[in-house]
């Protein structure tokens, strides 16, 4: 406190002097001045005077209003915003910063599905397929079925590889029906063409 009140001009010395505030060391030593500096003295008792008359006119101002509150109630108030500020301060030291994330939170999923999906295709690229074959569970009922579908399919490529080709009919005078019939609607239907 020494070093602090060695920086302090010569009223400010004189303000904590009057107020009693003054460490004893330092006290001794403007005492030792003020009875050498009798400017100083002077000075001493302005500043006394400005301080007893401030304080009658806050004591005669206090006389005359009421007070807002009970006094209990105020030190109260003035307790649990001192407490309050306390647990603000420690709490704003104790919170760690949050990071912030570099990347939206959006890629973390979708980057775990894509994942997903490239491990399924490369594992499924390396796993073999066999050619596939009659199952062995079939019974003879589904074989000759099978047989019969083969049989029809041949007849149905034989039937349809004949020389006659089919062309359609563009005109009208080939239609058949009357437009009654139909919904006033015009189908062009095929005509079967033999090439020579």
């Amino acid at each position: 406190m020494e070093a602090e009140t060695s920086q302090l001009d010569r009223q400010s010395l004189l303000m904590l002097y009057a107020a009693d505030e003054l460490p004893a060391d330092q006290r001794i030593a403007l005492e030792a001045q003020l009875a050498t500096d009798a400017e100083m003295a002077s000075e001493l008792q302005q500043i006394r005077g400005a301080m007893e008359s401030t304080e009658g006119s806050i004591k005669r101002l206090d006389g005359m209003q009421r007070l807002p509150s009970n006094e209990g109630v105020a030190v109260r108030r003035a307790a649990r915003a001192m407490q309050q500020w306390t647990v603000d301060r420690l709490r704003s030291v104790s919170e760690p910063e949050k990071r912030k994330l570099v990347i939206p939170w959006w890629s973390y999923p979708a980057a775990a599905a894509a994942i997903v999906i490239v491990s399924f295709l490369v594992w499924s690229s390396h796993q073999e397929v066999g050619p596939v074959g009659p199952a062995k569970n079939m019974t003879s009922d589904q074989l000759y079925a099978e047989d019969k579908e083969d049989v029809l399919a041949n007849r149905l490529d034989a039937t349809f590889d004949t020389d006659s080709t089919v062309a359609l009919a563009l005109d009208d005078s080939v239609q058949t029906g009357s437009e009654a019939d139909d919904g006033g609607a015009f189908f062009l239907l095929p005509r079967e063409e033999l090439t020579p």
